[in-house]
């Protein structure tokens, strides 16, 4: 990382511009689910049995994975702080940072495109991989999964007034826009676990048993890491994939506050403010391929039958955050200092349940408005949230002997105490009874 800030201080103003460039390496590899992994749920009628019977209800094999990401980041700002008057106060700014995407250097980056699959459009630069299954070079897809972004500006404000002029009564505000442009970079490593770069197979339901899963296929290993040019593809395939139009723009957050202090005395004070927020583009994965559900509850045949899971790191989720902001403190005074507060607060989202496990959302892609039962309290929300502080310099004793004084003076107790009301709850179930091989089943 290289920084540099600079400040210019004119009359009453404060002008402060800076920049941050950072370049960034990852270079990660090895043996990724070499050994296989087996997952047995209730297919039996409860979990364990299900593994005392080697009843698998998904499977998990690969050949390895390696990845090697490069990537720079940059961002650029400039502020101003006015000192309007002895009274009010200005704060005004921009930040720019442009949104790259990471890049690959051995070009491992996949896309399945559903119209290249209804035309039975193939790929040129792995000739035996299914149809739908594009790679950079490849026409129409982007050479890093999706493009570049150079339109991200953030614009800040804010100020303060001391409304009477007396130092005791104050209104303070502000509202800014947030981008977050530094996408994780394990978006990028899952394609290089799956074939072509990184050979692998999923199951679900497999036929076989434990002591056979690969009954009724081919099994590919052992195999070489990357398949050749020409290499076969061991069906299904499992994909991870950018949105097909190469569009891909960060999240980004709109805050606004606004707040009334009061000073009741001269070491004690209180605050009250709104804070919201809201949230757009946030990345979550949405499920191409769902399981189509059987009369019996049982998983059918896939949307694309050549694949198993199709995983789409999607950026169309959404949150909006509203809170009040009560705070109670007195300075240090007679040795004592105390800090409360009480927020009251909801936070609200589509975000599936549990999705940075990378779970998908209850209703497969093809159901009208699919987000829609995920929506709800966010896994973080807490209704009402209380803490409290307190720091106590305890009274020096005087007219004591010297041992006396020297053993108990200087002592000072601190404490600290947090309450706060519970998460929301979210009750699903680990057996497939919509048969979409979703994972996202709720309890009934």
């Amino acid at each position: 990382n290289l920084s540099d800030d600079v400040h210019w201080v004119h009359g009453n103003h404060d002008f402060a511009f800076g920049a941050r460039i950072g370049l960034s390496k990852i270079d990660n590899g090895g043996p990724y689910e070499a050994p296989g992994l087996f997952t047995f749920n209730k297919n039996a009628g409860d979990g364990a049995a299900s593994f005392l019977l080697g009843a698998i209800s998904s499977f998990t094999q690969g050949a390895g994975t390696y990845t090697a990401l490069r990537n720079t980041f940059l961002g650029f700002y400039g502020q101003d702080n006015w000192k309007v008057n002895r009274r009010l106060s200005l704060n005004y700014g921009v930040r720019y940072e442009p949104y790259l995407p990471w890049k690959e250097r051995d070009g491992r980056v996949e896309q399945f495109d559903a119209q290249a699959y209804a035309s039975g459009t193939t790929s040129s630069i792995f000739v035996n991989a299914p149809k739908g299954l594009l790679f950079p070079g490849d026409a129409g897809m982007p050479k890093n999964g999706y493009k570049e972004i150079y339109s991200n500006v953030e614009p800040r404000f804010g100020f303060a007034l001391d409304v009477f002029g007396d130092g005791r009564t104050a209104l303070r505000g502000g509202a800014g826009i947030f981008y977050d442009t530094r996408t994780p970079a394990i978006n990028y490593s899952n394609g290089s676990a799956v074939t072509p770069f990184g050979v692998s197979v999923s199951l679900t339901n497999p036929a076989g048993p434990f002591s056979d899963p690969y009954r009724g296929i081919t099994n590919p290993f052992p195999s070489p890491v990357t398949l050749p040019h020409d290499g076969a593809f061991p069906l299904p395939v499992q994909v991870y994939t950018f949105d097909t139009d190469g569009n891909f723009p960060p999240p980004v957050t709109y805050q606004w506050n606004f707040g009334i202090e009061q000073a009741f005395t001269q070491n004690l004070f209180g605050r009250i403010a709104y804070v919201g927020s809201h949230s757009s583009h946030l990345t979550t994965f949405i499920e191409e391929n769902p399981a189509q559900a059987n009369d019996s509850g049982t998983d059918g045949p896939r949307r694309f039958p050549e694949y198993s899971t199709i995983t789409d790191i999607n950026d169309g989720s959404n949150a909006i955050y509203h809170s009040l902001q009560a705070t109670l403190q007195q300075r240090l005074a007679h040795g004592l200092t105390v800090l409360a507060n009480y927020t009251w607060s909801k936070s609200i989202d589509d975000l599936p349940y549990d999705w940075g496990d990378g779970l998908s959302y209850v209703y497969p892609l093809t159901y009208p408005n699919f987000r829609s039962l995920d929506r709800g309290r966010s896994d973080f929300d807490r209704r009402h949230v209380f803490s409290g502080s307190y720091v106590w310099k305890l009274p020096k004793l005087t007219g004591h002997a010297v041992a006396v004084r020297a053993i108990a003076n200087g002592w000072e107790t601190t404490g600290i105490v947090q309450l706060q009301s519970g998460d929301a709850l979210t009750v699903i179930s680990t057996a497939d009874t919509s048969g979409t091989a979703l994972g996202q089943d709720r309890a009934e």
